[in-house]
């Protein structure tokens, strides 16, 4: 799975390490804190087994009842992240923890006032061994925050941000916590032990972000939160575009740019097999822009900058709130040590016809896609990403 992440995730989940801290640390702190409760104990099965979803060919999960491997009640949920060799193109073994969970008529899944999660981990593996934690909603996840699990227990405490989180996703409406593990090399599959996740609650009201945008700016990079609003879209893991901000003004057209560090082919996928790896810029997010305010004059402009040896070909498409396409352009090719600078009217976003159908797709602007073919990619290459925003006409 991928460390190295712009992290919706990695802000949203600013969360720490804490190694084999002592039971009675922990304890002292559920005691005292009012907004505290056991998301899963993992006693029963039925209720809290079961109801786990395993993804990407998980392995297997089960009750464990050995107390060597419990640090409260009498049983623990006992993991082995096989994957499945077999299956090369699938991201790493993860399942997700539902907050919502009918069988305990417990619903969590409003977690605009989650301030953390935290749970027990126990490796039984000699070597540290990375875990990824991260929040999943109808749309898409946040970024995973890897945490490194030492021989034994760890307690491992994963902090939330829920009005970042909330520029791109539902925070009232969480489908549950999303927990992986990298793929089993040479065959050595770790036995992962893990009991007590739970959560806390802040007193604060939730309140949404001010996004406060410049005037035309649909997204500069030069404001802190911007960088959460990022994703890789792949079903390629292993070759997901790595994003971050860069603070150089040689690859900025002014204050901050994107810095997209594309991961070459290493000969996995031949030549001929037309697979296609990118980012998107959230649709939540451009929402709240105000895309839809502008007049058919107006125009839609941003600059792409090629650090790389070679021309770059990139694929941009853009899609309504309801995930339809409303543009495509399919042909903007990026010189080495140049940049290039896309423009269109309004009008002209909102003509094109996608699969024989015309929208008005800004009056209901969603997220927007940059992809490039990863089969044809044989060089790391770094773009650089700036200044989207509208033009008025005549300025």
């Amino acid at each position: 799975m991928k460390k190295s992440l712009i992290l919706l995730s990695c802000v949203i989940l600013m969360a720490g390490f804490a190694g084999c801290a002592p039971r009675e640390e922990v304890k002292q702190e559920e005691n005292q804190t009012p907004n505290y409760a056991i998301v899963n104990d993992y006693e029963n099965y039925k209720e809290d087994v079961e109801p786990l979803v395993p993804l990407n060919y998980f392995g297997k999960i089960s009750l464990n009842e050995d107390k060597e491997y419990v640090t409260s009640g009498e049983k623990s949920l006992k993991l082995y992240p096989s994957s499945d060799p077999t299956q090369s193109n699938l991201s790493a073994p993860e399942f997700r923890q539902p907050l919502n969970q009918a069988a305990k008529e417990l619903d969590l899944s409003d977690i605009r006032q989650v301030s953390k999660f935290t749970c027990s981990v126990y490796n039984t593996s000699e070597k540290d061994i990375s875990m990824y934690v991260s929040v999943d909603f109808d749309g898409g996840s946040t970024f995973s925050r890897e945490f490194v699990l030492k021989n034994g227990w760890n307690t491992v405490s994963y902090s939330v941000d829920p009005q970042i989180i909330g520029i791109s996703y539902d925070v009232s409406a969480c489908k549950g916590l999303l927990f992986g593990f990298d793929k089993p090399q040479d065959g050595e599959v770790p036995t992962i032990y893990m009991d007590e996740l739970a959560v806390y609650k802040t007193q604060e009201p939730y309140t949404e972000l001010d996004l406060a945008l410049d005037d035309g700016e649909i997204i500069s990079f030069d404001k802190l939160y911007q960088e959460y609003v990022l994703y890789p879209n792949t079903t390629y893991a292993e070759f997901a575009p790595q994003l971050s901000i860069n603070s150089s003004a040689a690859y900025a057209k002014i204050g901050y740019s994107l810095k997209v560090d594309l991961v070459p082919n290493d000969g996995t996928y031949p030549a001929g097999n037309y697979i296609y790896t990118g980012f998107t810029i959230s649709g939540d997010y451009i929402g709240r822009t105000n895309f839809k305010d502008y007049e058919d004059d107006d125009i839609f402009t941003f600059s792409v900058y090629n650090a790389g040896k070679t021309q770059q070909r990139l694929f941009l498409e853009m899609f309504t709130q309801k995930n339809s396409t409303y543009y495509k352009k399919t042909d903007i090719y990026v010189k080495p040590g140049e940049w290039y600078t896309f423009e269109a009217t309004i009008a002209e976003l909102n003509a094109q016809k996608v699969n024989g159908i015309k929208s008005n797709g800004t009056g209901d602007a969603g997220s927007i896609y940059f992809s490039y073919e990863l089969n044809t990619l044989t060089e790391a290459k770094t773009l650089y990403f700036d200044d989207f925003k509208i033009i008025k006409a005549g300025e």
